[in-house]
């Protein structure tokens, strides 16, 4: 005699901890209406260690039911393909519904065996099949081996999740590593400290953070900020964190103290401690080569201030040379001027004088000397301004090289 009542014939309850452990060696869920075999199985079941909860149709409230009755996931669900009101096939089709990401294995059962009940029963999700009347040591069997396998593919799955975690992760981190060393390579465009900090905080934007930098320059410390903005209680704590370490934890930030720059790192990923020691690592990293950039900027800053002044000197000298150049073809023009006028004054002179002619002779030979030695003065004078000019040239053109 068939009961069509929706109980189930026993509740033993596993204690066992974790998902899908009952009492002893596991939890079985089992649909069976004949009410004797499923005594039998039950019985033998439970004297095999295990724990199961038969029902002889699916409850009218469903899972609620069962959920009610078994407090924790079972391992095998073992289902005669006939019964009243939903057959096997479709409870299978509801408690999929229900695990949807961890369906434990199903076994039917039958007492047919033909092969469009087989194939139906794999076509629903089913993991094996066994025809009645079964011997109750055939059934230990396959729900020992069904049983195993499941625990062995619930450790491929945590193993692969496991592979699939480290893999992301490995991924995730070598894109870091990248958009890192991108930074390090075209850091060296930036040629202003501005320039610098908008670089690092484009940089930063990429790993979703945002931060605040002060520089410290010779005579100054040049703050910069995401909003532009003065902040006095954030400069404050760049100025007392300083000299108090290489990286500081203030809440959900990190301050990354190096000699020439503090970066003040915002909103970091406090709740995934994997990827925030990651990060911390990184970003020393990202933050020594900003200092190291600020330390080649501040020698280009000067290399250039030296430019500067080395082309006025250079300019300075090249009027100076022009100047000399001009000066000497005057001063040559003015001494023959000079020389040219001496002699007709001579001339007038020892005419007005009344000079002998051997007195006249003379005093001619004597300027004559005079403005012989002057001019080879003068010559002289001329050719040292023109290895001067030359040297000043030369100088003037190495000034103007680039260095």
């Amino acid at each position: 005699m068939r009961s069509l009542q929706a109980q189930p014939s026993s509740t033993s309850k596993g204690k066992g901890k974790g998902k899908g452990k009952g009492k002893g060696k596991g939890c079985i869920l089992y649909f069976e209406d004949d009410k004797d075999l499923a005594k039998l199985i039950t019985d033998t079941l439970e004297s095999l260690d295990y724990t199961v909860v038969c029902y002889n149709q699916y409850p009218q409230d469903g899972m609620t039911e069962i959920e009610r009755t078994l407090l924790v996931r079972p391992d095998v669900i073992l289902i005669d393909i006939r019964l009243p009101g939903k057959d096997g096939y479709e409870i299978c089709k509801e408690l999929q519904k229900h695990y949807t990401k961890d369906m434990p294995a199903v076994i039917f059962t039958s007492g047919k065996s033909a092969t469009e009940e087989i194939m139906r029963a794999y076509e629903v999700g089913g993991d094996d099949y066994i025809a009645k009347p079964y011997r109750l040591a055939e059934l230990q069997v396959k729900l020992e081996k069904t049983i195993a396998s499941a625990s062995t593919m619930g450790q491929l799955n945590e193993e692969l999740s496991r592979a699939r975690s480290m893999v992301y992760d490995t991924m995730t981190e070598n894109s870091e590593l990248g958009i890192i060393l991108r930074f390090l390579e075209t850091s060296f465009m930036a040629k202003s400290y501005k320039a610098l900090y908008d670089h690092l905080l484009a940089t930063l934007n990429e790993f979703g953070l945002s931060a605040s930098a002060t520089f410290y320059l010779k005579e100054e410390a040049e703050y910069c900020s995401p909003d532009n903005c003065d902040h006095p209680l954030e400069q404050r704590v760049f100025n007392a964190s300083k000299n108090k370490g290489r990286m500081i934890d203030v809440g959900n930030k990190t301050l990354i103290n190096y000699s020439a720059v503090s970066i003040l790192i915002k909103s970091m990923p406090l709740d995934n401690p994997l990827r925030y020691g990651r990060l911390k690592d990184q970003l020393c990293l990202l933050a020594n080569g900003v200092n190291q950039r600020v330390k080649a900027l501040e020698l280009e800053l000067i290399n250039d201030q030296h430019k500067d002044h080395i082309s006025i000197v250079a300019n300075v000298i090249g009027q100076m040379v022009l100047d000399m150049e001009k000066n000497s073809v005057n001063l040559s023009k003015d001494f023959e001027n000079i020389i040219l006028d001496l002699e007709s004054n001579l001339g007038e002179d020892f005419v007005r004088f009344n000079l002998l002619q051997e007195e006249e002779d003379a005093l001619m030979t004597s300027v004559t000397d005079t403005i012989t030695s002057a001019s080879s003065l003068l010559q002289r004078s001329v050719e040292f301004e023109a290895q001067y000019s030359i040297v000043m040239q030369e100088l003037m053109q190495n000034l103007n090289k680039p260095t």
